[in-house]
C-alpha cells in the first residue's frame, strides 16, 4: 500500500519486478530515473491516483490479469512500455508533458486520449492504440511535432465523440508512415503528415496534411487542405462536405489536392455557402493530379448538373482544371456586385485620392494604367475594404500623362 508522496526507483542495470497489488491513496506515484520498474502479476492493480514517468524512466505493464493503471498516466520524460494487452483503464489519459516514448510494443491498448503539446513518440509495433474518449485534445504542436512508428499492421482508431487534433511530423524512416488510421466516432484534425492509409466508418476527417489514402466508408470528410494519395469509396456512403467562406482556396474553401486515384462512388457531397460569388467565380473543390480521370461521381450529381447552397446554384463539373479531371463548382446565379471605383480626385500634394467600394474586408490590387497603354496595366496599391466594404488610397500622380485605374480581385 502507498502512502504520502511516493516514488519508486530502480537502480541502472537492475531491473525491478513488483508482482503484488498497487493501492492506496496518495495524488501521485512516480517512477524515477534509473532501471526499469515493472508492475506484473495476476491481480490488478487498485490504486486510482496519477502515475508519472519521469524523465530517463521506464515503466513496463506486464499484468496478466486485471489492469496495471487503473489512473491517469503523466509521461514526463520517460518511457513505458506494454508488457501485454489490456493495461490501461478505458477511462484513464496518457498526457504528455514532457518528452517521452509510449511503446504499445505490438499489443491492443485503449486509453481515454493521448494529448500533450510537446515532440512525444507513440510506438506501435504491430499494435494498436483505441481513443475512447469524449473530450477534445491536442497531441504535438507546430512546432513540437510528435512521432508515430509502426508497422503496415498498426493501427490507431479514435472512438468517442471528442476530437483528436495531431501535428506528426514527417519522419521517413523506421516505419513512420506505416501506421493507419480508422475515425469511427468524433472528430480528427491532421496537421503536417499522416502518411499511413486512413479510414473513415464514422467520424469526421479535417486538418492541413498530406496523407496516405483516404477510404471514405459512412464518415464525413470536411474538405479542408488535406493532400491525400487518393481518395476511395467502397461505394457504401460517406460524405464530403465543403463550406464556401470566401474565393481563397484552402482558407475561404475546403478542396483536396490529390496524388493518386479519385473514386466518388456512393459519395455525398454537403455544400454550405456563406459567401456571395461572383459572377461565374469557380470553386476547385478536388485538385486531381496528372490526367487520371475521376471515378463515379457524387450521389445524385451527374456531369454538369446543378447543386443548391444557400440558395444559390452551382454547376458541377469532374472534368475541370488544365488536367481536364479536376472537381469544379461553377456559380451560374447573380453574382455579387464588381468592386467600384467612386471617385478619383487629384490632391494638392501630387497625390491622387481613390475611393472603392465592394464587399466587407476583402483586399483587391488597384491598377494603373498610362495614356494609350491599357495593355500594360502595373501594380498601383494593394486595398483592403473595412467592415462597411469602403476604402480610400492614395497614390501618386502620372505628372501630365492620362491614367486609369481599374480593380482586380485576388
Amino acid at each position: 500500500m502507498l502512502g504520502g508522496t511516493p516514488s519508486i526507483h530502480a537502480a541502472y542495470g537492475f531491473p525491478l519486478k513488483l508482482t503484488g497489488v498497487i493501492s492506496g491513496s496518495p495524488s501521485q506515484v512516480t517512477i524515477k530515473a534509473g532501471g526499469a520498474v515493472e508492475w506484473s502479476g495476476s491481480q490488478g492493480n487498485t490504486y486510482t491516483g496519477i502515475v508519472k514517468v519521469d524523465l530517463s524512466s521506464e515503466l513496463v505493464l506486464k499484468k496478466t490479469a486485471g489492469q496495471a493503471v487503473t489512473g491517469p498516466v503523466e509521461m514526463g520524460g520517460g518511457k513505458l512500455t506494454l508488457g501485454a494487452s489490456n493495461q490501461i483503464a478505458d477511462t484513464a489519459p496518457v498526457w504528455f508533458s514532457g518528452n517521452g516514448v509510449f511503446n504499445v510494443n505490438g499489443y491492443s491498448e485503449t486509453v481515454l486520449t493521448v494529448y500533450g503539446s510537446v515532440t512525444a513518440a507513440l510506438v506501435l509495433g504491430d499494435g494498436t492504440l483505441t481513443l475512447a474518449g469524449n473530450s477534445t485534445n491536442q497531441l504535438g504542436s507546430a512546432a513540437q511535432q510528435v512521432r508515430i512508428q509502426g508497422s503496415p499492421l498498426s493501427s490507431i482508431h479514435k472512438k468517442g465523440t471528442g476530437t483528436w487534433t495531431v501535428y506528426r511530423g514527417d519522419y521517413p524512416v523506421g516505419g513512420d508512415q506505416s501506421t493507419a488510421l480508422y475515425v469511427e466516432a468524433g472528430k480528427v484534425q491532421l496537421q503536417v503528415n499522416w502518411q499511413g492509409s486512413i479510414f473513415l466508418t464514422g467520424g469526421t476527417l479535417e486538418g492541413n496534411a498530406i496523407t496516405g489514402s483516404i477510404t471514405n466508408n459512412g464518415g464525413t470528410l470536411n474538405l479542408t487542405t488535406l493532400q491525400p494519395k487518393g481518395v476511395t469509396t467502397p461505394g457504401t456512403g460517406g460524405t464530403l462536405a465543403c463550406n464556401i467562406n470566401s474565393e481563397v482556396p484552402g482558407t475561404g474553401f475546403g478542396r483536396l489536392q490529390v496524388t493518386g486515384t479519385v473514386n466518388l462512388t456512393g459519395l455525398t457531397l454537403n455544400l454550405a455557402l456563406n459567401y456571395q460569388p461572383l459572377n461565374n467565380e469557380t470553386f476547385t473543390i478536388i485538385d486531381n493530379d496528372s490526367n487520371d480521370a475521376v471515378t463515379g461521381i457524387f450521389n445524385g450529381m451527374p456531369e454538369g448538373s446543378t447543386i443548391y447552397a444557400g440558395g444559390q446554384p452551382f454547376k458541377i463539373t469532374y472534368k475541370g482544371g488544365s488536367g481536364a479531371n479536376d472537381v469544379v463548382l461553377l456559380f451560374t446565379g447573380i453574382g455579387a456586385p464588381d468592386p467600384q471605383i467612386t471617385l478619383v480626385r487629384p490632391q494638392p500634394d501630387g497625390t491622387v485620392r481613390i475611393d472603392v467600394s465592394w464587399q466587407p474586408s476583402k483586399t483587391l490590387t488597384l491598377e494603373r494604367g498610362v495614356n494609350g497603354g491599357l495593355a500594360q496595366w502595373t501594380t498601383a496599391k494593394s486595398v483592403t475594404l473595412d467592415g462597411q466594404g469602403k476604402a480610400t488610397v492614395f497614390v501618386s500622380a502620372g505628372g501630365t500623362k492620362r491614367e486609369f485605374f481599374r480593380l482586380r480581385t485576388n
